[in-house]
């Protein structure tokens, strides 16, 4: 929230626009690249507290593919920023560049993370993301107004790549020591050697794959399509808005990393109604927070927005918009966590592929029409269907 609040009020309206549609489409490349494996490796990872099962082949494998995968995207964004319309300047081009270049970074940081949740190790997995990589940036950007007096969109751009360096050092110094133990403890359980997968692991890979895409059209959509079909402007506005609704749901990316590892485990250890507790008694207390903050900004919304300039003060309404929807994500519960870590993705990438494709209709209907409120409107209805569905699909008692 800082960094962003630094960024509006050092960058123009039309460089901040490009700054957050870039950073969404650089969410979709790291979700498409991890393809599910973050989520599944953080289940099993929890799965095998219980069991003495073997994590590191797993682990390894999973970034050796993303890694790959990384390089293709940064050839696809190096030639869009080659042939992009003559409309893009070259500061914009070469802001993509730059922070695409930094995705296998983040891509890693991304993936101990995942490992560090499956180990209940709380801090180790909010803190490089959460805390190192908006750290960075922030200490890149002041030295920038300290030296040059302004920050433009490559500065943004060379902040954003330290950012994401910065992240992955600290989380793979946070995992050496457990991938470490974690592997020695296993040794003598196994006859798995390093190249090797658990029995069905990849297979595993395909539904969450399915669900981290769904996630993300679901979450990301609105602003790729603001950006698109109106102008960087409205972009950034919009991603104004959006970064300060998200201020509601700080604590459920805080509960998620703590809920997901305790979910997982007592479900494979088969104390399937204390899961179901602690998720159901999780619920209220977030939703209470939830509804009484997104209460406060809605009320000083005006106030909160021209912080960041007075030409955000047009996004008002769509702040108030999004915070309904963050109050609706909120109050119908976690549910698609629930079912993840409890074996059952398959039922939540059915759910949201067709979720997904309904927002994306809504989106470009809703922003074609009536603008960023009309996007803002689509993603209020868009979560009100998948969170619903999402509840009406689980019976919060699965089969142990």
């Amino acid at each position: 929230m800082v960094l962003h609040f630094l960024l509006a009020r050092t960058l123009s309206l039309e460089y901040y626009g490009y700054f957050a549609t870039i950073s969404a489409w650089l969410t979709f490349a790291l979700l498409a690249v991890t393809a599910g494996g973050d989520t599944l490796l953080t289940r099993n990872v929890a799965w095998s507290a219980a069991l003495r099962e073997p994590v590191r082949p797993l682990f390894r494998r999973l970034e050796g593919r993303s890694l790959r995968l990384s390089g293709a995207v940064i050839v696809c964004a190096v030639g869009f920023g080659i042939v992009a319309p003559e409309q893009i300047s070259a500061d914009a081009r070469w802001m993509i560049l730059l922070m695409f270049v930094g995705l296998p970074a983040l891509v890693l940081a991304n993936l101990h993370q995942a490992l560090l949740r499956g180990a209940a190790q709380t801090i180790g997995a909010l803190l490089p993301d959460n805390g190192i990589r908006p750290l960075a940036q922030l200490l890149v950007l002041g030295a920038l107004l300290l030296v040059a007096g302004e920050v433009t969109g490559i500065g943004a751009a060379w902040a954003h790549l330290i950012g994401c360096l910065s992240a992955w050092a600290v989380a793979a110094i946070w995992t050496r020591p457990f991938v470490l133990r974690r592997a020695t403890e296993t040794a003598d359980s196994t006859a798995m050697h390093e190249g090797e997968v658990p029995a069905g692991a990849w297979h595993e890979v395909q539904p969450f794959l399915l669900v981290a895409v769904a996630t993300l059209v679901l979450r990301q959509t609105d602003l790729v399509l603001v950006g698109a079909l109106l102008d960087a402007s409205s972009a950034g506005l919009y991603g104004i808005a959006m970064r300060v609704a998200d201020v509601c749901s700080l604590l459920i990316v805080v509960a998620n990393v703590v809920l997901s590892p305790r979910i997982a485990e007592m479900y494979r250890a088969g104390r399937i109604e204390a899961a179901r507790r602690l998720v159901q008694g999780s619920a209220w207390i977030l939703f209470a927070i939830c509804a009484l903050t997104a209460l406060v900004i809605a009320g000083e919304a005006v106030r909160v927005l021209s912080w960041f300039g007075a030409s955000y003060v047009e996004a008002t309404a769509v702040l108030r918009t999004l915070l309904l929807a963050q109050v609706i994500a909120v109050g119908l519960g976690p549910f698609g966590l629930w079912l993840s870590m409890t074996g059952r993705e398959s039922v939540v990438a059915r759910t949201l592929l067709w979720s997904a494709v309904a927002h994306v209709v809504l989106c470009a209907v809703g922003t074609l029409t009536f603008g960023i409120e009309g996007a803002a409107v689509a993603t209020v209805i868009s979560t009100l269907v998948w969170r619903g569905l999402l509840m009406y699909r689980s019976t919060l008692r699965p089969q142990s």
